[in-house]
């Protein structure tokens, strides 16, 4: 999949929509922002592995009781990833998050999901 260079492509799930791109097994350099939103919402990337852009971001925003489930992406860079009221972003897999944006707004969230933060 692949994003646009002077647009974007935008995935939502809302009111309980589930989109599941779980044949997906990478996303291609552009701007990609997946958004699920309300509860049963869901994006869901399971063969995904790895998002690494050059000069594009992917995002990944969970709101509302919606969930982002991308279980084997570990390192995506860059990206922006945002959790607000109680959207849900599972972490345990992410080893790295470098030069990326992460944003959690209007919520607390486990000390699992931010281990260790470091700025280069």
């Amino acid at each position: 999949m692949t994003g646009g260079t002077d647009g974007s492509l935008l995935i939502r799930g809302r009111s309980g929509g589930q989109v599941l791109l779980n044949n997906l097994a990478r996303i291609a350099d552009g701007t990609v922002d997946l958004e699920p939103t309300g509860s049963g919402s869901a994006v869901e990337m399971a063969a995904s592995r790895e998002y690494h852009g050059s000069k594009y971001r992917v995002g990944f925003t969970a709101s509302s009781r919606g969930l982002v489930r991308i279980p084997y992406v570990t390192d995506p860079h860059p990206a922006n990833l945002t959790i607000r009221s109680t959207g849900v972003i599972p972490a345990t897999h992410l080893q790295t998050i470098t030069g990326s944006t992460v944003t959690i707004d209007e919520t607390t969230t486990p000390g699992r999901f931010l281990q260790t933060v470091t700025q280069d």
